[in-house]
């Protein structure tokens, strides 16, 4: 039986393909439809401090619902990378210029103001598959668990196809359970734990 790293990777190469053969148009679909399902997510009034994030490796695009969020009025921030491969959260208006860090992910200047994952409300994730239990698979460098662990309070939210879900994924005990996953087609609640 492979260990769990190996299981990982393995799974990490099948489901970043299972994104990247989404059509351009069914992608810019499956964001439209996200925002909108977004927006019935319990605690999204209350929330005031939202972080988010920049499409890469073609992930879900949360554009359109950064744009809907800023609307809403919604202090919005994008991850920074910082120390010991350590998240921060940088404030960030629609139109301010992103510069890229050392993984080339555009992300706000540093003079932006800054957050601890513990002062934000409520966190848009960018993953590569997810479980229905909360159980999400990212890229592989720990960035967004080892930033989010310390904060219990946080919502965390997984934006994704739903070619990524799969029934169960290996979860290993630092890995940070997500509470929603929005997809092109529903609102999962994963806060009832699960596989």
């Amino acid at each position: 039986m492979p260990s769990t790293p190996d299981l990982k990777l393995a799974l990490r190469r099948q489901l970043r393909q299972r994104r990247r053969d989404i059509d351009a148009t069914s992608r810019l679909r499956a964001a439209e439809r996200i925002a909108a399902i977004l927006e019935e997510l319990p605690g999204l009034g209350e929330a005031r401090h939202i972080a988010t994030y920049i499409a890469a490796d073609a992930e879900i695009d949360p554009d359109i619902a950064n744009r809907s969020l800023h609307k809403l009025g919604k202090d919005i921030y994008l991850p920074v990378i910082r120390p010991g491969n350590q998240l921060e959260f940088a404030r960030w208006q629609l139109n301010d210029a992103l510069v890229p860090n050392k993984l080339g992910i555009p992300e706000p200047p540093p003079a932006a103001e800054r957050r601890a994952a513990q002062a934000l409300d409520l966190v848009l994730l960018p993953l590569v598959g997810w479980s229905p239990g909360g159980t999400r698979l990212g890229m592989g460098g720990g960035f967004y668990d080892r930033s989010l662990g310390n904060a219990p309070g946080l919502t965390k939210v997984g934006l994704a196809f739903e070619v990524q879900r799969m029934e169960s994924l290996p979860q290993e005990q630092w890995d940070v359970r997500m509470d929603f996953v929005v997809t092109e087609t529903a609102l999962h609640d994963c806060r009832d734990g699960g596989p």
